[in-house]
């Protein structure tokens, strides 16, 4: 009876340490799958954020070079625009002078029907030079701001007057006209420069 009671003492011994090693030990397993289950949860987490960041980055990015590629465009726009309007304003004065000096000329040499035909040849050119002019500055008018625009407006008043001049023989007043036109070209080509910021302090 003695042994009996020793040896249920005994299995009831024997059962308490194995239930409490294996409680220890599962104990220690569940804690360390909530230890890697809530690493894996941080790591999700992280590559969450992660992702997030490089698409942001992405979109800032391809807004950022679409912006710059906007800008360059605009800009390369602006400056074949206004190449082009300075082409014009040289053609414009050479069609000018070269008007200028044929009715000089002719009035004295006293060749009429000679006059006339030059004046005629040359009032021609002048006029082609004056219309390619204006359709250089309609895109000029598009893509540049105010303060080109408005000497461009004021050189082509410069040019009518000083042609209507030339073509009335008004010599003197041709005469001013022309060096009016010459300075104007100078400002018109300083506010082009800035427009394009070639030059920052004009």
């Amino acid at each position: 009876m003695l042994i009996a009671t020793e040896m249920d003492s005994l299995l009831k011994f024997g059962l308490l340490a194995v239930c409490a090693g294996a409680g220890g030990f599962f104990g220690s397993y569940l804690n360390r799958k909530g230890e890697n289950l809530a690493t894996h949860e941080d790591i999700d987490k992280l590559v969450d954020q992660v992702s997030a960041v490089t698409k942001a980055t992405k979109e800032i990015e391809a807004k950022i070079s679409s912006d710059v590629w906007d800008k360059q465009k605009q800009w390369e726009l602006k400056r074949d625009a206004l190449f082009e309007v300075t082409k014009r304003i040289a053609a414009v004065r050479d069609a000018l002078f070269n008007m200028y000096i044929v009715h000089s000329v002719g009035s004295e040499k006293g060749n009429e029907l000679h006059l006339a035909e030059k004046a005629t040849e040359a009032s021609q050119k002048c006029w082609e030079a004056e219309s390619s002019f204006d359709q250089a500055t309609l895109l000029v008018n598009l893509v540049c701001g105010e303060e080109v625009n408005r000497l461009l407006l004021t050189f082509a008043g410069i040019m009518r007057r000083t042609a209507n001049e030339i073509s009335k023989r008004e010599t003197e007043a041709a005469n001013k006209s022309l060096m009016e036109l010459r300075t104007q070209a100078n400002t018109v080509t300083g506010a082009m420069r800035k427009e394009i910021g070639i030059d920052k302090s004009a």
